[in-house]
């Protein structure tokens, strides 16, 4: 709500300043009413700070750590590459740090558009499957989730080698709360 010209020249006169009702930085072609003065003043609202509630006993925020990485596979293969066996360490070497006892793993398989739609299915699977089996020997979460997509889900085009290339991958997220996590679906 804005405050009326009635309410500026009173907050000044209680101030101590000058007020200056009826100025307009626009020439118009009415006369300016001065104001009347009022037998009783408007009231003026001044925010009251309230003190402090004490606080006895904080909830702690939930700790959650999120690590995702990325790994690539060869045209047509669900093997894993040392490339891709050794940004799989550091996500186990990163994990194992954050120390936090409620962990769950997505591991989500995928693949580029060359050959039928169902092989890549499949192939996407196996690819996911892989780096299920290398995480495992490493790292005991509570929840395990793995899925493929097949070429579904493309992060770049099909229709040139560096493209295919970056949709032949395998996406890990490992997920670790101090707090119970949700059950996945």
């Amino acid at each position: 709500m804005k405050p009326t010209v009635h309410q500026y020249a009173l907050i000044a006169l209680l101030l101590g300043g000058v007020a200056i009702s009826g100025c307009s930085s626009t020439p118009s072609a009415e006369p300016v009413e001065e104001p009347v003065a009022q037998t009783e003043p408007e009231p003026v609202f001044v925010p009251v700070q309230k003190p402090t509630p004490e606080v006895t006993a904080v909830e702690a925020e939930p700790v959650l750590a999120v690590h995702k990485k990325t790994v690539y596979f060869e045209f047509d293969s669900a093997q894993l590459t040392e490339e891709s066996r050794r940004e799989l360490k550091q996500l186990i070497t990163t994990a194992q740090k954050s120390d936090l006892e409620n962990s769950r793993i997505v591991i989500q398989g995928h693949a580029d558009a060359i050959g039928p739609e169902i092989y890549n299915d499949t192939l996407s699977r196996e690819r996911a499957k892989s780096v299920e089996s290398f995480l495992k020997a490493n790292l005991d979460p509570e929840q395990w989730k793995v899925e493929g997509f097949g070429e579904s889900q493309p992060i770049a085009s099909n229709e040139n080698p560096n493209g295919r290339e970056q949709n032949r991958r395998v996406v890990v997220e490992y997920i670790s709360s101090n707090k119970p996590l949700a059950m996945m679906q």
